[in-house]
């Protein structure tokens, strides 16, 4: 949940930079951002990565306990009960978000650039510092989980 609530807002704060130095939030209408904002392009990757679960930043860990957790007391001879299918079905929301995200991220930011975003300018440096604030802490709970993890026993 922490690592969740994390890279939400940081993608929730650079999409409203994204709206205001573009005036819009439609896919459709955005591309190729990414070659007049490159610090943006690379915060919003970074939480994009985070929140499909890329290993080595914040959610990673979360999901990996999840899963773990649906199959800790399976046992091949018992066969699969309700608790490792919906374990496998959520397995699969997490390839459908790292679909989603995926496309976003390269309708938004690759590509040429269009109307709407060939004269916007990248990430000020007062929105800089709390995405960059975000950012670290995707990087640090995800390379040692067991800062965060200490206080769950």
């Amino acid at each position: 949940m922490f690592a969740h609530g994390i890279s939400i807002a940081l993608l929730f704060s650079l999409s409203s930079v994204i709206e205001r130095k573009t005036g819009t939030l439609e896919i459709a209408q955005l591309g190729g951002l990414a070659k007049t904002a490159p610090a943006l392009a690379f915060l919003f990757g970074l939480a994009g990565m985070a929140s499909i679960g890329l290993p080595g930043l914040a959610n990673f860990a979360g999901e990996v306990m999840v899963f773990f957790a649906g199959f800790a007391d399976w046992s091949p001879a018992a066969g699969l009960g309700w608790v490792q299918v919906t374990t496998i079905i959520a397995l699969w929301g997490v390839v459908l978000s790292a679909v989603y995200m995926l496309r976003a991220y390269r309708n938004v930011f690759q590509g040429a650039l269009v109307k709407s975003t060939e004269n916007a300018s990248d990430i000020h440096y007062c929105e800089k510092i709390p995405a960059y604030i975000l950012a670290t802490a995707l990087l640090v709970v995800g390379v040692y989980p067991q800062v965060l993890l200490q206080f769950f026993k």
